[in-house]
């Protein structure tokens, strides 16, 4: 059994010093990294492939620096038992996924908006009774960018890369109309498709990236193989066991189009369209829902 949800809004459990830092509940069961005289071998810490990061600066004054959604995480990668206060039902088998921002600072540079965080995968397995927590940044090109540069380099949900002169400006333009500076930070929703890949996602198309559920590695970009095109879609599609639905704005005649892919194929096909009252606009969806009639 594996299940994925697809919420921008996702449980933090932040970690400092190769241990979890608090407690959080998962349904009924509360889930403790602390108890009566804990010590660090308390915790089983099965796989760090990155050391701590550096110490991170605050957020802007104007932003509530105690606010727990503005911690980013202190390691790209992390994985280890909890300790459970409780019993989990030994009968409960499977990978718990969760997606979202964590990591909201390049340098000495701090996002000014929530959703323009990195994304960070995370993940709780249960398997006969222990539970291991693991969480690792997604490696889309604008995270390894940013990371290897010190510095924003593309278009996230607020925040544009700061150009040099006049001319970069009219290149960053130029990049903006072809989508090659649009962010593939897929920070936004999880989905299994049917055939069985897990794929990460966010509005931008280009932003649809492979993952492991078992190691949460980045395993490449999913790309589509139809001659839809568009820079941007929903980000939250309707997927089930059969088919895979989302919508495509359409910039020519203002509208959206309903598009159906299968399992195991990278093909869209459009099944049908939505129209939009006024005159042509760019339009943006971010989820939308679907009846059986």
């Amino acid at each position: 059994m594996a299940s994925v949800t697809n919420s921008i809004s996702w449980p933090t459990l932040v970690v400092f010093n190769n241990k979890p830092a608090d407690d959080f509940s998962f349904g009924k069961t509360k889930f403790s990294t602390r108890k009566h005289n804990i010590h660090h071998h308390d915790f089983t810490v099965t796989n760090v492939a990155s050391p701590i990061l550096p110490e991170i600066a605050l957020p802007p004054k104007n932003i509530d620096r105690h606010h727990v959604a503005w911690t980013s995480i202190r390691q790209e990668r992390w994985e280890g038992e909890l300790v459970v206060q409780g019993q989990i039902p030994m009968w409960l088998s499977g990978t718990y996924l969760r997606n979202g921002p964590g990591m909201w600072h390049i340098g000495d540079y701090n996002f000014r908006h929530l959703f323009d965080g990195y994304a960070t995968l995370v993940k709780l397995h249960f398997e006969n009774g222990p539970l291991i927590f693991g969480h690792r940044q997604i490696e889309s090109d604008a995270y390894k960018a940013a990371k290897n540069s010190n510095k924003l380099c593309y278009r996230e949900f607020s925040e544009v890369p700061k150009s040099d002169n006049f001319f970069g400006y009219v290149g960053e333009l130029a990049n903006l109309f072809s989508g090659a500076s649009l962010t593939d930070n897929a920070n936004t929703g999880v989905v299994k498709l049917g055939d069985g890949r897990v794929v990460c996602l966010t509005e931008t198309q280009k932003g649809s990236i492979i993952i492991d559920p078992d190691t949460l590695d980045t395993l490449g970009k999913f790309g589509y193989t139809d001659a839809l095109g568009g820079l941007i879609h929903s980000a939250h599609p309707i997927v089930t066991g059969t088919e895979f639905l989302t919508l495509l704005p359409d910039l020519v005649n203002p509208g959206y189009l309903v598009v159906r892919m299968e399992p195991g194929t990278n093909e869209r096909k459009v099944i049908g369209r939505v129209d939009c009252r006024g005159g042509p606009a760019p339009g943006w969806v971010h989820s939308f829902p679907v009846t059986e009639y």
